[in-house]
């Protein structure tokens, strides 16, 4: 079963109100490592498309993996850092040019902690933050 989206399908996804997300990298920081990641999703309210970038202290274990529960890097950003567009084309675009995700690497919506799955099980688990 194929993963990824193609960029035409993460599009038709938020167009239909689903949310879609990137693992991004991961970055040294200390002892600590450091967890870039992104999703985007339609505004019922608005209907505006908002991108969320989220910097995430990797506190990652065998047993808990869900990205959005690790703590945020920025204290003052805890909802991570947000972009509204107008159309789901330009937050794709927005994700790719700026954020430096892959047009072909999005995800449906909490699919995002298994990319990183795949990645601790490259280089492993670090202890988690006290």
């Amino acid at each position: 079963m194929r993963r990824h989206l193609l960029f035409n399908e993460a599009s038709g996804a938020l167009r239909m109100g689903r949310t879609v997300e990137q693992f991004l990298r991961v970055l040294p920081d200390g002892d600590d490592r450091i967890i870039e990641w992104l999703y985007i999703h339609r505004e019922r309210r608005t209907e505006e498309f908002r991108v969320v970038f989220l910097r995430v202290f990797d506190e990652g274990c065998e047993h808990f993996n869900v990205l959005i529960e690790f703590q945020p890097c920025a204290p003052d950003l805890p909802d991570g850092v947000q972009t509204c567009f107008s159309d789901p084309d330009a937050a794709l675009a927005y994700a790719v040019e700026e954020l430096g995700a892959d047009r072909e690497r999005f995800v449906n919506s909490q699919m995002a902690q298994a990319e990183y799955g795949d990645y601790i099980a490259k280089v492993g688990w670090v202890p988690r933050r006290a």
